[in-house]
């Protein structure tokens, strides 16, 4: 179909209380996150893609239902949220797609989970693969991890 434009912008101001949000026009679309350190810069913009890519072609796509499922069920630990409507569920969805781009499955992952199992801090973990600390120790204290692990072998209940 051709190419969607996609700008990435840095305010150095608040955006909507969060640390990024995303424009989606019909010819191209800006995602506009906080003037932030590299780690967060990356997770914001990948949070916001996530978002632009379900507006634009999750109905095509039913597959990433699993993922999904993965990310209701962990929602309760997403605190502050107003868990019970649409916006909401996006976000979760969001939030978690993008940990899983982030820290995908493969020799990533494992390195990710080899450093937990030999007591390396978050910090440490978070540098190595430029993803928050904050993330980092999310992943692993929500219970996100096991989920993930999970739903990647399909036995999500």
């Amino acid at each position: 179909e051709g190419r969607y434009p996609i700008r990435v912008e840095k305010s150095s101001r608040q955006v909507e209380a969060a640390h990024g949000t995303v424009w989606a026009y019909k010819d191209h679309a800006r995602i506009i996150i906080a003037a932030e350190n590299t780690c967060w810069t990356r997770m914001s913009v990948t949070k916001e893609l996530a978002h632009l890519y379900i507006g634009l072609i999750a109905d095509e796509y039913p597959e990433i239902d699993m993922l999904l499922l993965a990310a209701r069920t962990a929602r309760q630990n997403l605190r502050g949220l107003a868990l019970n409507d649409t916006i909401a569920n996006d976000e979760i969805f969001c939030f978690y797609l993008a940990i899983e781009l982030l820290l995908p499955f493969g020799e990533l992952r494992d390195e990710l989970l080899e450093m937990n199992k030999r007591k390396a801090t978050y910090l440490e973990m978070a540098r190595r693969f430029m993803v928050p600390e904050r993330i980092i120790s999310h992943f692993f204290e929500s219970g996100w991890s096991e989920i993930s692990w999970q739903a990647r072998r399909g036995s999500l209940k």
